[in-house]
């Protein structure tokens, strides 16, 4: 049996929007051994070299987009919804960062949980599928985010600290639409449960992680709102584009004659899930203004709430370097 093994731990932070994103992309535990294939092939149609070209080409396309000239002076007469007008004087940093760390639990879930189905070629197929989804989520909105330029609802806010805060947002803080945060939150948690219940037999266990992960997602798109990074437009389109990711990469990795379908119990557990996150979230009560100490984290954000670090990790069979961030 031939064994090869990598694993990349990315963690993304956007200087931007001072904002940290980890995402998961393991491209791991692909063992060549025939035993395997042949019990778990079946199940996916995978191609290790076509489909790891396509996740680490959306992976650098993302990365790119992020070059692309922004402008920090336009404002929007109208916006796209009446109720967007709403959310204006939003603006809560306690948000913004529980949005975060809610972001960053619900996209690294799902390989953990995987990781119950055994660390074989089933996971490592899992693991490339569930990346490839991810990374075209993040490529999509950033070309939308960069195409579009929306300003951010608090460029509009009238509170003077705010106001200060916006002025040194740079380019992030043009780049409202559509939210980054709800649909990469929405693709990890369609693409993490479709790809343990395309294999798992227990439909309530399936139930479980379905709930679970939107449960989280809905919150992560609920607190961006509640801390004025995003109109109810940008999240409605976010969660919406998120779920097809979610949904198109396995789906279009199966064979139509294994197609996974939800059972009525798991599609309960969605409802329920996103219902639940959403009513979780918005009972938390957030301060409406900048703290004194938010306005000294402001001027150097990316200190304030990141500290980046490059190490090695070495795994069996292989190892790379993992970025690692303290937030």
């Amino acid at each position: 049996m031939v064994s090869s093994k990598f694993s990349l731990l990315l963690l993304f932070n956007s200087i931007r929007q001072q904002i940290m994103v980890l995402l998961f992309i393991t491209l791991a535990f692909i063992n060549l051994s025939t035993a395997q294939a042949a019990s778990d092939n079946s199940l996916l149609k995978v191609n290790y070299g076509t489909d790891g070209l396509i996740t680490g080409g959306a992976i650098l396309g993302w990365g790119l987009t992020n070059l692309l000239p922004v402008d920090t002076q336009n404002k929007w007469d109208k916006e796209l919804l009446t109720i967007d007008e709403s959310v204006k004087q939003n603006f809560s940093p306690t948000a913004a960062k529980y949005s975060d760390i809610s972001l960053i639990t619900t996209i690294s879930m799902p390989l953990l949980i995987l990781t119950s189905q055994g660390l074989n070629e089933r996971y490592s197929q899992n693991a490339l599928l569930y990346g490839q989804a991810v990374g075209i989520n993040l490529l999509l909105n950033n070309i939308v985010k960069h195409a579009i330029q929306r300003p951010r609802p608090y460029v509009y806010n009238s509170d003077i600290k705010v106001q200060e805060y916006a002025s040194t947002q740079g380019n992030d803080s043009r780049l409202s639409f559509y939210s980054g945060h709800a649909s990469t939150a929405f693709t990890g948690a369609v693409a993490g449960s479709y790809l343990f219940a395309v294999a798992e037999s227990n439909h309530k266990l399936s139930a479980l992680v379905w709930g679970t992960q939107l449960a989280f997602a809905s919150a992560t798109a609920n607190w961006r709102i509640k801390a004025g990074k995003h109109y109810y437009s940008d999240v409605l389109v976010g969660v919406i584009m998120g779920s097809l990711c979610g949904v198109a990469i396995p789906l279009l990795h199966q064979d139509q004659t294994t197609r996974y379908q939800p059972t009525a119990i798991e599609w309960l557990a969605m409802a329920s899930g996103i219902s639940t996150g959403i009513i979780l979230s918005q009972l938390l009560p957030f301060e409406k203004a900048l703290a004194e100490q938010d306005v000294v984290n402001k001027q150097h954000p990316s200190e304030a709430l990141l500290t980046l670090n490059v190490v090695p990790m070495v795994v069996s069979h292989g190892g790379g370097l993992m970025l690692v961030g303290e937030f």
